[in-house]
This record gives C-alpha cells, structure tokens and sequence, in this order.
C-alpha cells in the first residue's frame, strides 16, 4: 500500500481531533502523531483486511494493560532492548473468544517520559480492535463489513546498547548489529515471535495506562 497525496512529516496520519496539523512549522512538523484528516492505522488495516472490516468503535481504557516483557529479553537486553513495561489492548469478548492479533512497532523517540503511553492510546488500532466487540449495535448502525475482534500488542523498547538510534529507542532496522539485524536469528525478531506466542501467559499488571514501578 503507498499512499504519496498525504501531507504529513515523519508521523503517523490521524483524523481530525489532534491538535499538532499534517503539515504544520517547525517543531510541530516533528510530531508523531498529526492531523492530517486521514486514518492511518485504519486505512493499514482496512488494506491488511481486504476493505472488509466494518466501522471502528470507541476506546474502553479498561482494555489496556500493562505486561512485563522481561521474559522476552532473551541473552542479552542491551542487544534486545525491551523496556521492562509495554501495554496491550484486549478487548473484553477476546477472554472467552479466539481474536486476531496484530502488532504495532513504535518509532524512533518514545524513551522519553509519557511519549509512549501518549502514543498508544492516541492510535486508532485500539478503536479499530473494539468495532466487532459493539455486536448488535454495529450491525444496525455502521457501515455493513466484517467483524474481526483484534488484540493489540505495542512492544517497547528503552534506551539501549551504543548506537545513537539505540539509545533513541530504535527498532533495530538500520543493520546496527550487523548483515544478520533482519534475520530469525537476529534478537529483536525472536523476541516478538516469543511474545506472540505467549500471548495468553502474558504477566499483565491489571492497572491500564497507570505504569507499574
């Protein structure tokens, strides 16, 4: 999917209600999140899903939890670079049913205080996650599409390793480690393949956005 007629920085193109606009000066052209009158996370899905999903729903909060990745860090986390806390969106009805599961990688930046949580519940994939889980007042009311119930994993990392886009918070995805950074073998990728399968053993601290000591 390449969409070329999108105005934004380097962020994530968002619908109308943020205050930071798609081709704002200076400092706001940098945010990460941008009101470009455009569903990014929406439009990635909907390609992802063949135009079939119905209309997205509202964000329960109750439905974001944070989940101890340190079982994930494998040999060394200064090469893995998981924080100890990242968040996950389970909507309600994916406790007793089988659901979708998708997972969002964040950017280069969000080590600094609040930029990470701000940027989890500022996405719409948790809206999109809990379209289905509305049942028969989807049906009626919204735009006739398939009901797929969705988890949202948000891995995370810290500041890590040597590297200035480590210490930003990096996914690996400039070669840092060397040739093998996009391999099975490399840390990153059999982290998140751990992750996803231990999704239904995950540690979760049952408190929302509020982040664990």
């Amino acid at each position: 999917m390449n969409e070329d007629h999108i105005p934004s920085g380097h962020a994530y193109p968002m619908l109308g209600y943020l205050p930071y606009r798609c081709d704002g000066p200076g400092l706001l052209a940098d945010s990460p999140l941008q009101n470009c009158q455009y569903d990014g996370p929406g439009r990635a899905l909907q390609h992802i899903y063949e135009g079939k999903l119905a209309d997205p729903g509202l964000l329960d909060r109750s439905s974001l939890h944070w989940f101890d990745q340190e079982p994930f860090y494998g040999e060394n986390n200064e090469v893995t670079g998981l924080d100890k806390w990242a968040l996950i969106y389970v909507p309600k009805v994916c406790y007793t049913e089988t659901c979708d599961l998708v997972v969002s990688f964040h950017g280069c930046g969000f080590v600094f205080p609040g930029m990470y949580s701000w940027l989890v519940a500022g996405l719409d994939f948790n809206e999109w996650a809990w379209t289905s889980t509305n049942g028969w007042w989807q049906a009626w009311t919204s735009t006739p599409g398939m009901y797929s119930w969705m988890v949202v994993i948000y891995p995370r990392l810290e500041a890590h390793g040597t590297s200035s886009q480590f210490q930003q918070g990096c996914w690996n995805v400039y070669g840092q480690t060397g040739l093998d950074y996009a391999d099975k073998g490399a840390a990153q990728m059999p982290a998140i393949k751990k992750m996803v399968d231990d999704i239904p053993s995950l540690k979760i601290w049952d408190s929302n956005l509020k982040r664990p000591s």
